[in-house]
């Protein structure tokens, strides 16, 4: 783990094996901690906290099965898992033997082999312009700060999208292009945002490949290597669906609001960008509490001296980039702030390295005022120890409570799927993980994420999924309604719900409303639809109050207004006029 230079040096040597053993034993001891608070919370089962993840199990398991791209066998392809790489890596544990609830011990390897390397690469690029002692502690922070280490245990690709992040930073620091380069390419491929920091890294890397001397310069054939990454997901996506754009990113961006209001729509990402550079800056969020305290404000005081200092005008301005690009994207996105920042993540994994060059700065100008650094250093370390402690317990909480409304919803409703319908039947269910993936039932995914078409009538609201529901004739529901919100109570209130078949809920208290990011409600069901007033829905005989009207008339043709199908077939196009007068 060391460098050329330091290869030479034994000493050097002993000591960067000394911390990468560090790095690797933290995230052993944080592995351990997580499986323990998960399988007590999951009551023995290897449980995740967030239903989406099983979305990316089922994408693995069909691709060890051989039908990449197959959610449900014998359906067309959908690209509901967002991000390429990560679920070709959870099959690999799928063809290993990891399969069904199993696979989640895999995934959390994963995560720590994640974890110890953000903690390494983090070190690395401390040591740029922070002592030694305070480098070392920054990986210590790194691996212990509870909302980062809840994801890269959370069975999501995050902890890989900032492992990938932090590689780019700490390779474009040492100058090395193919290392960066490389990082780039991982990052296009692990997430679709990522494309516009490899992008951003890729322009920074060419100006400087451009300015060095000849001999110095990089081949072109690695700055290519993240522009051929960035192509392969939509091009395959195209080839698979039909469509570039990933299921996933349709369902989830602001864009494809329904109508399509541009002043609404600019708004909604304005107000989204705003709030994550405010609570970027303060590290505090009004929901879930303390994040990173000061992360960006501490972060700058250690990037803005450091490019002065060293006359790296451009590694400061690629930082910025990142962090302006990055959460640029994910502003596009309704999503933007769910599961404790998922997204956003990656982008504040890069303030504990840079934080570290600015406490490094804020203790060098103590030492100008004559305060004793003997004192403050061991002080200030202290101090952020605590805090990072008293977070990373916090977070394990959060953990362990998310794992229990797995265990109290979609687990349980997966088993009765599983014990008590028939193996063919289809199931209309909201969240599409578990049901899938446990279940073994075959899904209409009414979100939209993993069923072709589906995310449009999401977007249509509660008239359009039911319209699609009805089409579909699913056997059966397993679904939000009242608590979810207006639109799924909606459709509570139909035939669509005619018979409960099971129930499940959480306590409706103050953690769930902060804490909670597993569950849509705090209650879900399986209902069996009654199709017999859908089955006369084209009658008009059977509409007593319009057939005074229809006297004489021949019916020649009928628009389902809210199936999109039909509106589509008939030029039907609904407006929101406002009447004038």
């Amino acid at each position: 783990m060391a460098t050329a230079a330091e290869s030479g040096n034994p000493g050097a040597v002993r000591r960067a094996l000394l911390i990468w053993g560090l790095c690797c034993g933290l995230a052993g001891v944080s592995l351990v901690i997580y499986s323990a608070a998960g399988l007590s919370a999951g009551a023995g089962a290897p449980l995740m906290p967030l239903d989406d993840v099983y979305i990316h199990f089922q994408y693995a398991h069909q691709i060890a099965a051989g039908q990449p791209y197959v959610y449900n066998p014998g359906l067309p392809p959908t690209s509901g898992a967002t991000s390429f790489l990560y679920p070709y890596l959870l099959a690999l544990g799928d063809w290993l033997g990891w399969r069904g609830l199993a696979l989640s011990w895999w995934a959390l390897g994963i995560g720590a082999l994640a974890l110890a390397g953000s903690a390494w690469l983090t070190y690395r690029s401390a040591q740029r312009a922070a002592p030694e002692w305070l480098a070392v502690l920054a990986a210590v922070i790194f691996a212990l700060t509870g909302p980062i280490t809840w994801h890269y245990f959370s069975g999501m690709e995050t902890g890989l999208v900032a492992l990938f992040v932090l590689l780019m930073l700490e390779r474009f620091l040492a100058d090395d292009a193919r290392g960066a380069a490389i990082g780039a390419a991982l990052l296009a491929l692990i997430r679709p945002e990522g494309g516009a920091l490899a992008l951003l890294t890729i322009a920074a890397l060419a100006l400087r490949h451009w300015r060095a001397p000849k001999g110095q310069r990089a081949p072109y054939l690695w700055l290519s290597l993240p522009l051929a990454a960035l192509a392969i997901q939509p091009l395959i996506n195209l080839i698979a669906t039909g469509s570039a754009v990933a299921s996933g990113s349709a369902a989830k961006s602001i864009f494809g609001m329904i109508p399509q209001d541009w002043m609404i729509i600019i708004a909604r990402v304005a107000a989204n960008f705003a709030r994550m550079w405010a609570e970027f800056a303060t590290g505090y969020s009004p929901r879930e509490g303390g994040y990173l305290p000061l992360g960006l404000i501490i972060a700058a005081i250690g990037l803005i001296p450091y490019v002065i200092r060293q006359r790296r005008l451009l590694v400061g301005l690629l930082v910025a980039a990142w962090l302006v690009a990055g959460t640029g994207a994910i502003a596009t996105l309704d999503t933007a702030f769910w599961h404790f920042k998922r997204y956003q993540l990656p982008l504040m994994a890069l303030f504990v390295p840079l934080g570290a060059w600015g406490m490094a700065w804020l203790l060098a100008q103590a030492t100008r005022i004559r305060l004793p650094q003997r004192v403050i250093g061991p002080v200030v370390g202290a101090a952020l120890l605590i805090v990072t402690l008293a977070g990373g317990a916090q977070f394990l909480s959060h953990y362990a409570l998310n794992v229990g409304y797995v265990a109290a919803q979609p687990l349980l409703m997966a088993e009765w799927l599983r014990a008590n319908t028939p193996a063919a039947a289809t199931v209309a269910v909201h969240d599409v993980g578990m049901m899938r993936y446990h279940g073994g039932r075959t899904t209409l995914d009414i979100v939209g994420l993993t069923t072709p078409g589906a995310a449009e009538s999401w977007r249509h609201g509660p008239g359009a999924v039911a319209e699609l529901i009805e089409r579909a004739r699913p056997a059966y529901i397993a679904a939000y309604g009242h608590g979810h919100g207006f639109g799924l109570g909606q459709l509570e209130d139909t035939d669509l719900y005619a018979e409960t078949l099971a129930h499940y809920s959480v306590a409706a208290d103050a953690r769930f409303d902060r804490f909670n990011v597993a569950l849509a409600a705090t209650m879900q069901g399986i209902y069996r639809p009654d199709w017999a007033a859908a089955n006369r829905g084209h009658d008009v005989v059977a509409l007593p109050r319009l057939t005074p009207y229809l006297d004489g008339l021949t019916l020649v043709d009928q628009v389902d207004v809210a199936d999109l199908v039909s509106e589509r077939a008939h030029d039907y196009l609904w407006r929101d006029a406002v009447g004038g007068g």
